[in-house]
């Protein structure tokens, strides 16, 4: 099919980098095979949010080696844990300084302690609290609207960036509030998706994705981005007409085609190989597929139940090894009374029992 002029755009630029040319890999989501979760996952833990108060639930969830942080569903709180207990929440929301009146974006610099917000309200400012007190320190300012944000480094951000129609990844100067160079350009249904695309990125899992007919799996270098890893999913896979950038033929097509598959998230790179997710364009959690190649070979899943639950285990969050699934609510309404529960489950459902206020359970796992 004929590609797209914003889609070229971006594949020529990561061309022009001078990256060695990468035979992409077409995945056939037909061929994943259905697995219990007990049966491929490791390391498996089930952790209680400890909390005296009502959490507000969960729309964002980052978690960075023992610390994590929530955003309440309503956008307006940040909670913050050290080992899954709240050490601290900002809750700063009004029209006075250090506030705001929704959460839009977060980042977090683990070494220094600072916690990076963008507001709803304005989306060239950047909010710093330390933590874990949330103390308001200062407001920073970018040059241009912010799609994305993350940390690059302790004095380095990167951030998504639109400036009319120069879409892109930069990295960004904190302490002298300027950019310090384009790492690559964005279509725009990628600047739209940019929070996804880097949602992954840390130091210690330092790529990001490129969400398009062809998925680029990519790092930053000391140049440009460099192109890791290109996957599609062929006749299965959304075709240019959801990835024009034009809002009412990505919706048409979206709920046209509703079982065509896109995305690569949480991915991990490394040494022992690559991994990742994907799902098809409404993100139905029976539709979630987990996609690993290594020297031996490929892995290639989906189901990821629990007997005796009623729902799919999928990510929420990724860690530096594996993931965190997020449990809470009302337990009756996820336990399947059909089959018999498997240890697991039972100790699920009696950890989520035992919460406060519905407050969540997190599942942290690693995949065999």
């Amino acid at each position: 099919m004929k590609k797209s002029l914003l889609f070229l755009s971006t594949a020529l630029f990561i061309v022009s980098c001078g990256q060695k040319h990468i035979d992409g890999v077409t995945i056939n989501p037909e061929e994943a095979v259905d697995v219990q979760f007990e049966d491929v996952t490791e390391n498996v833990k089930v952790v209680p949010l400890v909390s005296d108060d009502p959490l507000g639930g969960c729309s964002m969830l980052q978690c960075y080696g023992d610390e994590l942080f929530m955003v309440d569903e309503l956008y307006h709180n940040v909670y913050y844990f050290k080992d899954n207990k709240l050490e601290g929440v900002l809750k700063a929301v009004g029209r006075g300084r250090g506030e705001y009146t929704m959460i839009r974006k977060i980042g977090y610099d683990s070494e220094n302690k600072i916690l990076y917000l963008v507001p709803n309200t304005d989306l060239n400012s950047i909010m710093c609290y330390s933590v874990p007190k949330m103390e308001y320190l200062e407001t920073i300012k970018a040059p241009y609207q912010i799609g994305a944000l993350r940390v690059y480094d302790k004095k380095t951000l990167l951030l998504a960036l639109k400036n009319e129609e120069d879409l892109g990844f930069y990295l960004f100067d904190v302490k002298t509030q300027d950019i310090i160079r384009k790492v690559c350009n964005l279509t725009s249904f990628q600047y739209n998706n940019s929070d996804v695309e880097i949602e992954s990125y840390s130091r210690k899992n330092g790529i990001i994705t490129l969400f398009d007919e062809t998925n680029y799996l990519c790092e930053i270098t000391e140049d440009s981005l460099g192109v890791l890893k290109e996957y599609n999913y062929g006749r299965d896979g959304a075709e240019t007409e959801f990835y024009s950038g034009d809002v009412n033929v990505y919706l048409s097509y979206l709920f046209e085609n509703p079982d065509k598959y896109r995305g690569l998230y949480y991915p991990h790179y490394g040494k022992t190989g690559t991994s990742f997710w994907y799902s098809t364009l409404l993100k139905k959690e029976v539709d979630y597929r987990f996609y690993r190649e290594t020297k031996s070979g490929v892995t290639h899943l989906k189901g990821f139940h629990i007997p005796g639950l009623k729902y799919a285990m999928i990510p929420k969050c990724i860690t530096d090894k594996g993931f965190i699934t997020l449990i809470s609510g009302d337990v009756e309404s996820f336990i399947d009374e059909t089959v018999d529960p498997s240890p697991l489950a039972k100790e699920i459902i009696k950890a989520v029992r035992k919460q406060k206020d519905d407050n969540p359970v997190l599942v942290y796992y690693e995949m065999k």
